[in-house]
């Protein structure tokens, strides 16, 4: 039976696991490859803070992803299927590896920024309902 996210060990196990899997992805990966060069050893450790932040209500991320992401759709324009898959991916992440009430939040959490950031980003445009 697999356990619900408890520590920031797991949300650095679900953060690598995801950008891995990012990493892989043909329609994800060239946003972080090809347009933005990503230093992964500096955005893993932001994530994590990111995701500690919104699970644990922990203090210490610091940033605007609707900045980053606006940046990123001007230099590569941004669908609501990147929107949609990222959402996606990111739900079956936590599903390989968690199950619980956290695990649940996280899934949550990742389809209300994906359609904020898809709301501003692509003009105010209703871009998806994911079931969660």
């Amino acid at each position: 039976m697999m356990r619900d996210i408890q520590t920031e060990a797991d949300i650095t196990l679900l953060v690598a696991t995801f950008y891995k899997a990012v990493d892989n992805d043909a329609l994800l990966a060239p946003a972080f490859t090809e347009v933005v060069p990503v230093d992964w050893d500096t955005h893993l450790p932001r994530m994590v803070q990111f995701w500690a932040t919104i699970l644990f209500r922990t203090p210490g991320y610091r940033g605007d992803p609707h900045l980053k992401h606006a940046l990123l759709h001007r230099q590569m324009p941004l669908t609501r299927d990147h929107f949609t898959h990222w959402v996606a991916l990111f739900s079956t992440t936590v599903d390989q590896l968690f199950a619980g009430e956290r695990a649940e939040f996280a899934k949550k959490s990742a389809a209300q920024m994906g359609r904020g950031l898809a709301h501003n980003i692509l003009g105010g445009v209703e871009v998806f309902n994911p079931e969660l």
